[in-house]
């Protein structure tokens, strides 16, 4: 009855009437359905540094429309899903019987046009603190030690404007990202984009200085679908073979996203997919125009009670159309190797060698990984795993001559995520190029 319009219904008399010969249960119930209601004004209580025109804006409340309890749930989800309060509670204001005695005779309730009451709702909300910081550290036998830091504003003009700032340093790559979302930009569910990295990295494959910038629009379409569109400029500096070559980017980035994991930081159920285009031409220095397609998938399946033993498994293909090898930078090409990617060889290390048994890179990249997550205890896991990969010099991966590799990690689960070791062995370890292993430490599951 809440749903259509009673939310003062209630049940006054519940009768059953058993009949034995034809075996029926026939059951009568009455129920008091008190007055039909509309909305009246949502009442907003609580609010310090967030702006009240944001957050009705941004609920949409449909005030003059018949009461429906979904709708009151729906305003509380918003509330809760912005990350701006600690406490949020939407409800119907209960009344004083003092104060409902002394109207009695006086005072009609309040109408609407059509003859139904209003009916009040109040949400009442208290701020969290705006600001976070964290750090981390991981190793990896290839790359060394490293640690990472973020600071991140959630309402910093006081319409839920996200400011996040990381920096992560490690013996080969320094980083520093800048990133701002604006939500609810120009329409509902709309978010304005702005992205900064600066990068500085020194690896067997090249040496680069990198400024890139993206300006875009994201929104949702539909219950797990997420798209962002917008221009891309990158300023780089890339230094292959001692050879130092310039490049001025100009191009735009799209990409669409289907998520309906159950959880981001250790998902035991679901399906992530991703697939992005980027369409690239220098502007500046060495001359080049190149496509950029990169799309992966991972799935993850609980296959024992209380989640004791999830299946997971990703794939990545990713593909360069325009230009040659030669022609794209070293920086933009496609490696696989490492931690992130094929766990057992250097990073970098997978793809086509040079004469100094250096990776080179590659326009065309497939990818694989299948693990078994075997919860031992609630805070301890086991984790055996294969991996492989490999990078060609076609513009389409071929999915074969792939570098294959296995092996056990360890799982400390948190309340933040897992803590990750991950042993791996290469299978097919080619001669003079990769360790007889390689292991690696940091925060969060391997995807």
């Amino acid at each position: 009855m809440s749903r259509h319009g009673y939310p003062e219904a209630t049940l006054e008399n519940v009768r059953y009437l058993a009949d034995p010969e034809n075996e029926t249960l026939r059951a009568e119930i009455t129920v008091q359905t008190g007055p039909r209601m509309r909305f009246g004004r949502l009442q907003l209580s609580g609010l310090e540094d967030v702006r009240e025109n944001y957050i009705r804006e941004l609920v949409n409340w449909p005030e003059g429309a018949t009461y429906d309890s979904r709708e009151v749930e729906r305003v509380r989800q918003e509330l809760a899903g912005t990350g701006l309060f600690s406490s949020v509670i939407v409800e119907r204001p209960q009344e004083d019987p003092e104060e409902t005695d002394a109207q009695d005779g006086s005072e009609e309730p309040e109408s609407t046009a059509d003859g139904g009451e209003e009916a009040p709702v109040s949400a009442e909300v208290i701020e969290a603190p705006p600001r976070s910081i964290g750090v981390g550290v991981n190793y990896a036998t290839d790359e060394g030690p490293g640690a990472d830091a973020f600071w991140e504003h959630r309402n910093l003009f006081g319409e839920n404007e996200k400011l996040h700032l990381e920096a992560s340093v490690s013996r080969s790559r320094q980083q520093m990202q800048g990133n701002f979302r604006k939500p609810n930009f120009l329409q509902r569910e709309q978010t304005l984009l702005f992205e900064n990295e600066f990068r500085r990295e020194k690896s067997d494959a090249y040496d680069e200085l990198t400024f890139d910038q993206f300006l875009g629009l994201e929104r949702p379409f539909g219950e797990h679908w997420t798209a962002r569109f917008g221009p891309r400029l990158a300023l780089t500096q890339v230094e292959e073979n001692e050879e130092e070559r310039r490049f001025f980017l100009a191009g735009v980035t799209g990409r669409a996203v289907f998520d309906n994991r159950d959880d981001p930081l250790n998902p035991t159920e679901g399906l992530r997919f991703s697939y992005s285009m980027t369409p690239l031409i220098s502007l500046y220095g060495d001359r080049t125009q190149y496509i950029i397609n990169d799309a992966s998938a991972s799935s993850y399946l609980s296959v024992m009670d209380e989640d004791r033993l999830v299946l997971a498994g990703r794939v990545r293909i990713g593909s360069i159309i325009g230009s040659s090898r030669g022609d794209v930078p070293a920086n933009e090409r496609f490696y696989a190797g490492g931690g992130g990617s094929v766990r057992g060889y250097p990073y970098q290390g997978i793809g086509p060698l040079d004469d100094d048994d250096d990776p080179v890179g590659g326009r065309a990249l497939f990818e694989m990984s299948l693990e078994a997550r075997f919860k031992v205890t609630d805070s301890i896991g086991v984790v055996p795993f294969i991996d492989a990969g490999q990078v060609y010099d076609t513009s389409w991966p071929t999915v074969d001559n792939l570098q294959w590799a296995a092996g056990l990690g360890l799982r400390y689960y948190t309340s933040i995520g897992p803590l990750r070791l991950d042993v791996a062995v290469p299978l097919n370890r080619r001669p003079e190029v990769d360790d007889p292993f390689q292991f690696y430490i940091s925060i969060g599951q391997s995807f």
